[in-house]
């Protein structure tokens, strides 16, 4: 048994997905696709970059299926000029597609 999951948004900063951006930090991809079996963990790598001078908080979640997604880590400071990457884990809960 398979889930195939599409997760488009993630808060992360103080803006929604690619709103983020205006904030001055970028995260790539905008999009994960994640595929994989009931009841088994799966993780995507995303990259958050602060371009700007300042430090910045970064907190990264899920705007849905809290109990099926979840970002490591879920909080850090990001110094100006840094980049980090956040590992995207998904464990679906039942087959099918999210």
């Amino acid at each position: 048994m398979t889930m195939t999951m599409t997760i488009l948004m993630f808060a992360v900063g103080l803006g929604w997905g690619n709103a983020a951006m205006a904030s001055g930090i970028s995260v790539s991809p905008g999009e994960v696709n994640i595929k994989g079996e009931v009841g088994k963990t799966k993780g995507e790598i995303i990259r958050i970059k602060n371009p700007t001078a300042n430090v910045s908080l970064i907190n990264v979640y899920p705007d849905e299926m809290e109990e099926i997604i979840r970002a490591i880590p879920s909080s850090f400071v990001l110094e100006g000029g840094k980049e980090r990457e956040v590992i995207i884990e998904a464990r679906p809960k039942e087959e099918g597609v999210a």
